[in-house]
């Protein structure tokens, strides 16, 4: 099944929303001093960022696949690092939350680079 127009466009804008969230992540721990951390998030927020860049000027016409499955999980990946960043926030020293945060993020990372290959 291919997939439609509107699919396309909200996988991209749900992919564009954890590159927000990212950029985010990212000044969150640079105003915590944490700059490895930010550094990190900073780098996986470019390979993402990268993809959308290729997938906005692929022929998305060529893209195959369940469109509703790849917005749930890419949503769900978004929501999960959204969450992250909210406690984040909340107890910026603690490292096992900033650890957990990066972690969220290499999660919904991990997503869209499964659905890119599936593509």
């Amino acid at each position: 099944m291919s997939f439609d127009k509107e699919s396309k466009y909200k996988v991209i804008e749900t992919m564009q929303s954890i590159y927000r969230n990212g950029q985010i992540l990212e000044m969150e721990l640079r105003f915590s001093d944490r700059k490895e951390q930010a550094e990190e998030v900073w780098r996986k927020n470019m390979r993402l960022s990268q993809e959308i860049d290729f997938l906005v000027g692929k022929a998305i016409d060529e893209w195959l696949g369940d469109a509703s499955a790849v917005v749930k999980r890419l949503e769900k990946a978004r929501g999960q690092l959204q969450g992250s960043i909210d406690e984040i926030g909340a107890a910026i020293d603690s490292t096992d939350k900033a650890i957990k945060v990066i972690g969220a993020f290499d999660d919904a990372l991990g997503t869209v680079m499964k659905v890119l290959k599936a593509l």
